[in-house]
């Protein structure tokens, strides 16, 4: 079952744990919140999908799941360096919650490999989903979601199609994306650690999700707190603005008073923007109308006119 926890206490709790995290106590720190969450009615399932590398997938199905189930792949955030897919169990939990199937993947990080072989990891999850039906447990749509450089993974996976072509899956094989705070157009680089990654000015321009648009891309919706000063907001804006422009449905929702790292911690806090964002992403994937209602959320792009 889902604790539900007072909004007051929670921030108050999150603010607490936040230390935690600051002193590299990222264990701790996800423990407890995955606690806040609970276990849910989902079943969970293990699976290695590349032998050679190791890298595996948690899958969270809820017991409601049928054959047309949408699927949400979701990419866990740490600048491309850290991370692991265990610490995110309460978005998968809350997601399964909302009667989708989530897929948490691993990756291997920068500088274990390269940004490419990074993203090549990403990929392997959607060809494995789309490969392993049965073990999913939904023949459903396949989403891309994540937050961060999560989120960001998830975007480049939705407009440049080299990286689901070099593991042999079409581009339509991802029926949309779902970003919460990502960076989709972060040029200049100023922090040297994030431009290590991509190598150099060229790979970063190549690495910006909105340098890909076109109108072949799948739907998106992106969530961005109005306080979030690790990724503008101006990324999720600018974005959203991109691919409305290029004819793509596109959704961009700037939720008040929200920071970088609590805008996913909502999902698993039991509060009623958490639940309401994770109702919304089920609209999403659902192919429903996706309003937050009585979530104080400002809407900055909506569908295209015909």
């Amino acid at each position: 079952m889902l604790k539900l926890i007072d909004r007051r206490k929670f921030i108050s709790l999150l603010v607490s744990l936040s230390t935690l995290l600051l002193n590299g106590c990222q264990a701790t720190f996800f423990a407890t919140v995955n606690g806040i969450r609970g276990n849910g009615d989902s079943e969970r399932i293990t699976e290695v999908i590349d032998s050679a590398s190791g890298i595996a997938v948690d899958v969270y199905r809820p017991a409601s799941a049928t054959a047309d189930t949408p699927v949400v792949i979701f990419y866990y955030g740490g600048s491309w360096r850290s991370g692991e897919r265990g610490w995110y169990q309460f978005v998968g939990r809350a997601l399964a919650a909302e009667g989708m199937v989530a897929v948490l993947p691993d990756y291997r990080k920068f500088p274990q490999v390269s940004f490419a072989e990074l993203m090549n990891d990403a990929a392997l999850a959607v060809r494995w989903v789309a490969d392993h039906r049965e073990r999913v447990g939904s023949e459903g749509p396949i989403f891309v979601a994540g937050h961060s450089a999560g989120a960001h993974i998830a975007a480049l996976l939705a407009t440049d199609d080299r990286y689901l072509r070099q593991v042999g899956q079409r581009p339509d094989a991802i029926a949309g994306m779902v970003g919460f705070a990502g960076p989709y157009n972060f040029l200049p680089i100023v922090d040297p650690a994030v431009a290590e990654v991509f190598v150099d000015e060229a790979g970063a321009y190549d690495a910006q999700p909105i340098h890909h648009v076109d109108r072949s891309d799948s739907p998106a919706l992106l969530f961005h707190g109005s306080k979030d000063e690790t990724v503008r907001p101006f990324n999720s804006a600018t974005f959203a603005a991109a691919l409305v422009k290029a004819g793509v449905r596109a959704e961009y929702r700037e939720i008040p008073g929200i920071g970088h790292v609590r805008l996913v911690f909502e999902i698993g806090s039991g509060s009623e923007t958490g639940r309401e964002i994770a109702r919304s992403v089920s609209a999403f994937v659902g192919g429903r109308s996706g309003a937050l209602a009585g979530a104080a959320v400002d809407q900055r792009a909506s569908q295209p006119a015909d």
